[in-house]
């Protein structure tokens, strides 16, 4: 009987707590939120992924690399991903210019490069590649 005694007086205790913790909720408002907001984020990368963990979207920063004898400086990457994990929007930066690159799954679309040497905008469909420089 005593056991019993216990345990209802900790129901008890129990039900009062969370009554007092549920009535003490306050609503956000914009000025709780606005404190709240950190004034920058920072890092190396940033990527966004779906519900299922795949990379959908990225922020990079590329590092200077030399390929087939052509330097590539440092390059800020952002890309936009598809569910097949093929980036169909690339946005580059770097000190000797930009680019945009957008494509659809089977490659075809338009890059269109703006360099120290000049600007093209080059278009790719069925595996062909026409070029264009103003």
């Amino acid at each position: 009987m005593k056991i019993q005694r216990i345990a209802v007086a900790i129901t008890v205790v129990n039900l009062v707590l969370m009554v007092l913790l549920l009535t003490q909720f306050r609503t956000a408002n914009a000025k709780d939120r606005h404190e709240s907001i950190l004034p920058v984020l920072r890092g190396r990368a940033l990527e966004i992924v779906d519900s299922l963990g795949k990379i959908r979207a990225s922020i990079t920063l590329q590092p200077p690399v030399t390929m087939d004898g052509k330097y590539y400086p440092q390059t800020v990457l952002l890309r936009l991903i598809n569910e097949q994990g093929g980036p169909v929007v690339k946005i580059g930066a770097a000190n000797n210019g930009s680019g945009i690159s957008i494509v659809n799954p089977r490659n075809d679309g338009v890059v269109i490069v703006a360099e120290d040497s000049g600007g093209v905008i080059k278009f790719f469909e069925n595996g062909k590649e026409r070029s264009r420089q103003p």
